[in-house]
């Protein structure tokens, strides 16, 4: 997947227990440089649940893609949160990337990530 300002990146997950990685982990977002310059990273938040994901090109916080190139965004889902008496919870969260897209100092890029966490 690409980031296309246009319509947000979002990952499903498949259902997974607390406490547990989900099958279908790791999930990637490919981010590819399309402007005229280099685009930089400057910080990387990964949401409590959706941890960062094991990928060889990944993109780190202090990533800086040239003209054309690219990296990704790697993402598990690894649900923490506590579900009380609950059986599920979907959850969705944001994986946000700062970075100097159209030149402007520590713009936000998000992807959208949800999965349903299950007791265990």
């Amino acid at each position: 997947m690409k980031i296309n300002r246009t319509v947000a990146p979002s990952l499903s997950f498949a259902p997974t227990k607390v406490n547990s990685t989900s099958k279908d982990s790791p999930k990637t977002v490919q981010i590819e440089n399309i402007g005229n310059a280099a685009l930089k990273f400057s910080a990387l938040t990964y949401a409590t649940d959706f941890p960062e994901g094991a990928y060889d090109n990944a993109c780190t916080p202090s990533t800086t893609l040239e003209v054309a190139s690219s990296c990704a965004l790697t993402i598990d889902f690894s649900p923490v949160t506590p579900l009380g008496s609950k059986v599920s919870a979907v959850l969705t969260e944001f994986v946000k990337l700062t970075t100097n897209n159209l030149n402007a100092p520590n713009a936000v890029e998000k992807v959208t990530v949800t999965g349903t966490e299950t007791k265990p």
